[in-house]
């Protein structure tokens, strides 16, 4: 028979692992952060559906390999969208420019600089 696993029970030796890596600028995003890496690959992620939607959208997300190596999710955004037009093995330049101006009904834009080298 089959032994029931707990949702925070691993087998020994095992240690857990997230699928996107740490996400940046993460929520305490301070202006003026910056990531400076390699575009490794892209991603797509079904967002849930928010109400009165029948289905969600679905979102990009680029992997960057930061240059000391650690690994970073970029989720799409409209100030991060020409991230998205880069191909893999781009090497990119990102900052967190702060906050833009809400339109009504709108939340405020995050805004970034996007840089790739020539």
């Amino acid at each position: 028979m089959a032994k029931k696993a707990t949702k925070s029970a691993l087998p020994r030796g095992y240690k857990a692992v997230s699928g996107f890596g740490e996400s940046w600028p993460g929520q305490d995003a301070r202006i003026g952060v910056e990531l400076t890496g390699t575009v490794t690959g892209f991603d797509e992620y079904k967002a849930p559906p928010k109400k009165g939607e029948k289905s969600g959208r679905i979102v990009k997300i680029a992997r960057i390999e930061a240059n000391d190596g650690k690994m970073y999710s970029v989720w799409e955004s409209s100030g991060l969208r020409p991230l998205f037009a880069q191909d893999e093995g781009a090497e990119v330049y990102l900052r967190f420019d702060g906050m833009g101006k809400a339109k009504k009904g709108q939340n405020a834009p995050k805004l970034y600089t996007v840089a790739v080298r020539d």
